[in-house]
């Protein structure tokens, strides 16, 4: 078999077994999660949304707004909103955000599908293990080639999860699958400079994935071979040939990969939280920041690469930067949103700190990578004493995990500013998994707006 027939036959199993309770639990709250920052992600960017949203009125609600816009242009704009404060879901094995692209494009078919909420977290659990899949089979390659993860293999979950969602045959599907395999797109340019289009390759998988469903339900006839042909999916954005065998062995894991993901509570890229962490534990021993003459980070190389940064001139370009993560957390103690405002950006104990951060290479610890995913900082005193800690795994992690009450008082203080939300009849709603999804999606839109 090749490698697409082996994809399509995983998928398919998967969605006719039952689903373990771990899985579907771990669905919920990537929903908890997902509905929170994407609210606060719509609230952060509403201003800016204003004219676009104005010209696209249709049936799907934008998150966190009473604005209602058409399908493909919800898929994007929701996917745009969940990664924008940096707090969606990740998974560290494939390097992407599968939240973002996977849920706003299902949500735009609710019109349509009407799920419940189990039904719901089945065809979340069908595009988090696809583009998760995915992602493993090309990855570190694609991303050092400077493909964006999110981007490409989202596109691909996305649409997956779509197809499930609509009980599509064996032909739609894969010409669904082909569809969003050609039209993946997403590169990691945009995380350089200044640039504010990260979550732009997020929102356009969102609706990409779902364009292509749209497309694969009226049969196109798709090539033998779309993932794992010469010219296909896995060998253009890695450059890795890989045969029936190697992709088989890949796909035997022992749980859902929507059960190996992190969750995060920094509002940074996922490659800073190590550094964060360690320097928010050293944060307590050290009474005089003005004392400080030296910070090393070592950490593992896809941790350096674009994230060692220390000219920092924008609230996006600081989310990147693991050198102004560092000076932040050592600064206020703490790795919130607000540590990535106007307000904070040019607090000058922090613009102090920020040029004695050096970030480098550990090469043990790249080789642990990623199943560790390590930083060890090191603070040098102009006394002479040293402070140092390292973080393996940082909070979120499967080995280090937030529960569940940690997320709900994530989407607690998210959304502390701004219009009041009735937590209590949210967590009530999500705790009927038979449960009506419009009743959960109505309890995040504003009265009176």
């Amino acid at each position: 078999m090749n490698v697409t027939e082996l994809f399509l036959d995983h998928l398919g199993k998967m969605a006719t077994s039952t689903w373990p309770k771990a899985a579907m639990d771990r669905a919920r709250q990537s929903l908890i999660d997902y509905l929170a920052v994407t609210t606060a992600g719509y609230r952060s960017e509403q201003v800016r949304w204003t004219p676009y949203l104005e010209m696209r009125e249709g049936d799907v609600s934008v998150i966190g707004s009473r604005k209602k816009i058409q399908a493909l242009d919800a898929a994007f704009v929701n996917g745009f909103n969940a990664h924008v404060a940096e707090l969606d879901d990740g998974h560290r094995f494939g390097m992407m955000h599968p939240g973002a692209p996977v849920i706003s494009a299902l949500l735009s078919i609710q019109n349509e599908r009407k799920f419940s909420l189990t039904e719901f977290y089945e065809s979340m659990a069908i595009g988090y293990e696809a583009a998760i899949k995915l992602a493993r089979a090309v990855q570190p390659e694609a991303k050092l080639r400077g493909y964006h993860a999110t981007g490409i293999c989202g596109t691909i979950g996305a649409a997956m999860a779509v197809a499930h969602a609509l009980s599509y045959d064996r032909s739609q599907t894969m010409s669904a699958l082909a569809a969003a395999a050609t039209g993946a797109s997403g590169l990691l340019e945009v995380i350089e400079d200044d640039s504010e289009l990260k979550p732009y390759n997020a929102g356009k998988a969102a609706m990409s994935g779902l364009h292509a469903a749209g497309f694969g339900r009226l049969s196109h006839e798709a090539p033998e071979d779309v993932l794992g042909g010469p010219r296909g999916f896995i060998q253009v954005v890695s450059g890795k040939e890989m045969n029936g065998q190697d992709f088989a062995a890949l796909l035997e894991t022992e749980a859902a990969e929507i059960q190996g993901g992190y969750f995060k509570p920094y509002a940074a890229c996922r490659h800073c939280h190590p550094a964060i962490e360690a320097a928010l534990l050293l944060k307590g021993a050290v009474a005089d920041l003005e004392g400080i003459s030296g910070i090393l980070v070592e950490t593992y190389l896809l941790g350096v690469l674009g994230h060692d940064r220390r000219e920092v001139n924008s609230v996006a370009a600081a989310k990147m930067s693991t050198p102004y993560c560092v000076a932040d957390a050592l600064v206020f103690g703490r790795a919130h949103v607000l540590s990535y405002s106007e307000a904070s950006l040019f607090d000058p104990r922090l613009r102090k700190l920020l040029p004695l951060v050096q970030v480098t290479e550990d090469e043990a610890l790249t080789q642990k990578s990623p199943g560790m995913r390590s930083a060890r900082i090191t603070l040098d005193m102009a006394d002479g004493r040293t402070y140092s800690h390292t973080v393996d795994h940082p909070k979120g992690e499967p080995e280090n995990p937030m529960s569940e009450e940690e997320l709900w008082w994530k989407m607690e203080t998210l959304l502390a500013d701004g219009p009041t939300l009735d937590t209590l009849a949210i967590r009530a709603a999500l705790a009927d998994e038979s449960g009506d999804l419009d009743r959960v999606l109505s309890l995040f839109t504003p009265k009176g707006m």
